[in-house]
């Protein structure tokens, strides 16, 4: 099935770098004749997990070593991997386990839990580890692992992270079925004690292209699955193209940029490429790639057309909206301005018609006191009750004018403000009383 280049890388995470906490990612090949076997595992980030570092790289030993023993053991008694590859992958997990187990305890006993560790661990932790029953919490994490022959491959998954296959027509999948258990920070791992029913599995006799498995620091990376798998396509057009050793120093170099640009997390990626893909063949990668680029500027074209038909509707109806509510208070704005417009004539003429009548109140209160009430200053001396000039009147009566705010008589069916004042005549007895 043609030769296969290989390689693991790991590197810390650009904010864990920052606050100086330690690599918590882990990473492996193992090569020999035809097999070739590659690991990743990605160590759990709660403080809980005090030696999760320790448990990735314990995964990562474990998984070469289970499944190396399997493959000679089973070549050894001519045992037909695809023929039993259910039990073969569920011996091998059970394998896998038991070895890590082995590691944690071993590195326990050799390096008890110290003070020191668990000074951000939760106090039901702390319980636990001094009961000497939950070591392997310490250690917990993810792994990923994929076995490669002449003849088949298969993988074997627990926890979060991705298997990535690219096959020679360029036609990329996901063949490892996804933990629904794997939500946002929770993940299954090797750690639960239910942990050999978590375990889930692929393998085939089809080898594909290219094989490529990735920690959650990666997948988190990349807003889509197309933007992850470019960044495959990517690494195996390169190693097409360069050759092992170019291909390992640009993701060496390029998984940094990853974890600043992207997740912030540790980072971990392994991958086996075919070496021998024909030149059509690697057209045939590139191509899908260009169609895959191309479909995703289609449909980011697409969203944002219908998001701009979407607002341009908005305002549109805020327009018409506001169009009629304008139109409505136009109306309005007329109508006052015509109400104010009539007002102020109103006011005007009844400010006009009011001076007029002050002046012809004034006027008549004058006319009396001159003719009818005039006085000497002979007569104010003497006091006297009457004179000639007087007699007429029949009586003396004391000046006294209309206050301004008296009620106004009017001449039925025309307003007072437009008829004369009429005031009427009233008998007067000699002491100015009203008969």
């Amino acid at each position: 099935m043609g030769a296969f280049y290989h390689f693991a890388c790991s590197e810390q995470g650009y904010n864990h770098i920052k606050i100086n906490k330690v690599g918590q990612d882990a990473s492996g090949e193992l090569f020999w004749n035809d097999v070739t076997i590659i690991a990743v595992a990605d160590g759990h980030g709660s403080d809980n997990y005090i030696r999760t570092d320790r448990g990735s790289k314990f995964a990562v030993h474990a998984a070469l070593d289970a499944i190396q023993a399997f493959i000679v053991d089973a070549r050894g008694c001519g045992i037909a991997f695809m023929d039993n590859a259910d039990d073969c992958l569920a011996q091998i997990s059970k394998n896998i386990l038991a070895k890590w187990h082995t590691l944690v305890e071993d590195d326990v006993q050799a390096h008890p839990f110290h003070p020191d560790e668990m000074t951000k661990v939760s106090e039901k932790y702390k319980v636990r580890y001094a009961s000497g029953r939950y070591n392997a919490k310490a250690y917990g994490t993810t792994l990923i692992a994929i076995c490669k022959t002449d003849t088949f491959w298969f993988g074997i998954h627990i926890g979060d992270g991705k298997c990535v296959e690219i096959m020679p027509n360029g036609e990329i999948y996901e063949p490892i079925p996804w933990d629904k258990q794997c939500e946002q920070n929770i993940t299954t791992s090797i750690c639960d004690s239910d942990a050999i029913e978590e375990f889930r599995f692929a393998c085939s006799t089809e080898l594909p292209a290219a094989i490529f498995i990735g920690s959650d620091g990666i997948d988190d990376s990349y807003a889509s699955s197309e933007e992850l798998h470019e960044l495959y396509r990517s690494i195996l057009l390169i190693f097409s193209e360069y050759g092992e050793s170019v291909g390992r120093d640009e993701v060496k170099n390029y998984l940094p940029k990853i974890s600043r640009k992207g997740s912030g997390d540790d980072v971990s990626i392994a991958g086996l490429i075919n070496s021998e893909l024909t030149a059509e063949q690697l057209n045939s990668i590139r191509l899908r790639g260009e169609i895959i680029k191309a479909k995703s500027k289609r449909n980011q074209a697409q969203r944002e057309h219908q998001s701009a038909l979407e607002r341009k509707s908005y305002i549109e109806n805020i327009l018409t909206k506001n169009r009629l509510e304008y139109q409505q208070l136009s109306e309005k704005m007329e109508r006052a301005e015509n109400d104010l417009s009539a007002a102020e004539k109103t006011l005007y003429q009844a400010n006009a018609e009011w001076a007029q009548l002050n002046e012809k109140i004034k006027n008549f209160s004058g006319e009396q006191t001159s003719t009818d009430f005039q006085t000497t200053d002979a007569f104010t001396q003497s006091n006297t009750v009457s004179s000639p000039a007087s007699a007429s009147s029949g009586c003396d009566v004391p000046h006294s004018s209309i206050p301004e705010n008296a009620a106004l008589p009017q001449t039925p069916g025309t307003s007072s403000l437009h008829s004369d004042i009429s005031i009427p005549d009233v008998p007067l007895n000699c002491n100015g009383y009203n008969s």
